[in-house]
């Protein structure tokens, strides 16, 4: 994600989390929050398109006070999905004691780096209620995120001559270097867990589904595993 965009976001954020805090004085029934959650992801989309599992993700929304022990919580927020470097085409090596010959005459072979790196804004809307004992409560809902990948596509082709070697005067290399952008819709199952260590304090353990797609590798889903921080104002 990049610097501005996150750095915009966060000054909405907080805008709406002061304006919502002060429509809400007397209002008991209306509580904004504020929330950071580090992911581990899991699934098709963090082996084969991400080939990274630690992401994050922040939001800002309001909790809407239902009855005594049940809240409803409507959330925007956005999630970084941050991948590594993989190799993604590669030829081999048909002679091992001379890597530059036995290479058919004619013949493009290819190398190709990928990365995928991009992000998105979410939607939710989730029911909360207290359980068990007091502060702590559990909470599901539904959530609608909008990814966008960007894949760094970044090798070689490389096409022999007659000869069939990979020496530079036998060969003609052709550089690859381009971004493509992938967007996908991703609806979600959230489940979750929280305690509240203070009033307005409280940390959370969520499940959810996430999916997204990357140039080649098309849509993947996985599941995200978050512990968050929750702040009310």
């Amino acid at each position: 994600m990049k610097l501005p965009k996150l750095a915009s976001f966060l000054i909405a954020a907080a805008t709406l989390s002061v304006t919502v805090a002060a429509q809400g004085t007397g209002q008991s029934r209306l509580q904004p929050e504020f929330k950071f959650s580090a992911a581990y992801n899991n699934g098709a989309l963090a082996t084969d398109v991400l080939r990274k599992h630690v992401g994050f993700a922040i939001s800002a929304g309001v909790e809407y006070a239902l009855f005594s022990n049940a809240t409803l919580v409507g959330s925007v927020g956005y999630r970084v999905l941050s991948g590594d470097q993989y190799l993604a085409k590669s030829y081999e090596v048909p002679n091992a004691t001379n890597a530059n010959t036995g290479y058919k005459p004619n013949t493009t072979y290819s190398a190709l780096n990928q990365k995928h790196d991009g992000g998105g804004f979410e939607l939710s809307c989730l029911y909360r209620m207290g359980v068990f004992v007091p502060d702590l409560y559990v909470q599901g809902g539904l959530r609608v995120g909008s990814y966008k990948l960007s894949t760094n596509n970044f090798g070689a082709d490389i096409t022999t001559g007659a000869a069939g070697t990979m020496n530079a005067a036998d060969t003609v290399v052709k550089t690859i270097s381009y971004i493509a952008d992938t967007t996908t819709i991703s609806p979600a199952v959230v489940l979750g867990l929280g305690y509240r260590v203070a009033p307005q304090h409280a940390f959370e353990f969520n499940l959810s589904s996430l999916s997204a797609a990357g140039e080649e590798t098309g849509t993947k889903m996985g599941f995200a595993f978050e512990i968050g921080y929750s702040i009310r104002f």
